[in-house]
């Protein structure tokens, strides 16, 4: 039993150097360190810091592999890396980010159980709510062409939401605590827990999941 344990620990440690060598050689030089350091570049839209991610290990090796706009996000921001490495090394820098990730999977779960809702949340109606909210930046249909958009033009890149790869919680903390506690550079995407309740903002997350993405 102890040598198959030190053959995992063995095989864990290859693909963490492994994935680290490659983020170290391919993304640091627009993500900067997993330390959280900024990267001082100018770009179109500023990439993310994916030490506060709010991915979990599965949809960071998806991103990467097809592109960010694959995913929803602005045309041209993220390559799809699947061209330059194969699935065995996407996952082995999905791992390493991941595993310095300060927010992720287990501190969503933590403030999704803090999280409000009450029975009213049935009665909520959550297409309303999205196209007060939320249509004049990422458009009435989610495809990231709302009003907001373009006036003026290239200065807010929303998300295509009917093509987000987050799921119904995943929606719900994003938006509840906004872009910018999950690894933005900006707060182009607010936090709207001053504005709207739980219920509401789990109302607009069901609503883009279940209609918007069908």
């Amino acid at each position: 039993m102890r040598w198959l344990l030190v053959l995992i620990i063995t095989v864990y440690a290859h693909g963490y150097e492994e994935g680290k060598a490659i983020y170290e050689q391919s993304c640091k030089i627009c993500h900067g360190a997993m330390d959280g350091t900024v990267v001082q570049k100018r770009f179109l839209v500023q990439p993310r810091q994916l030490n506060a991610t709010i991915l979990n290990r599965s949809q960071i090796a998806q991103v990467i592999a097809e592109g960010s706009h694959y995913w929803g996000a602005y045309q041209g921001v993220m390559p799809e890396f699947k061209r330059f490495y194969d699935a065995e090394a996407i996952e082995a820098v999905a791992a390493y980010v991941d595993s310095q990730n300060v927010r992720g999977v287990s501190r969503g779960s933590h403030l999704l159980k803090n999280a409000y809702f009450t029975a009213d949340e049935k009665n909520l109606n959550g297409a309303v709510l999205y196209d007060i909210h939320c249509a004049r930046c990422h458009g009435q249909a989610g495809d990231g062409k709302g009003e907001a958009t373009y006036n003026p033009p290239l200065t807010l890149f929303p998300h295509a939401l009917r093509s987000v790869i987050l799921n119904v919680d995943q929606i719900f903390l994003y938006a509840k605590y906004g872009g910018l506690f999950w690894g933005m550079a900006d707060n182009a995407m607010p936090h709207w827990s001053e504005v709207l309740h739980d219920n509401e903002i789990m109302a607009i997350a069901k609503y883009i999941k279940n209609v918007l993405q069908k």
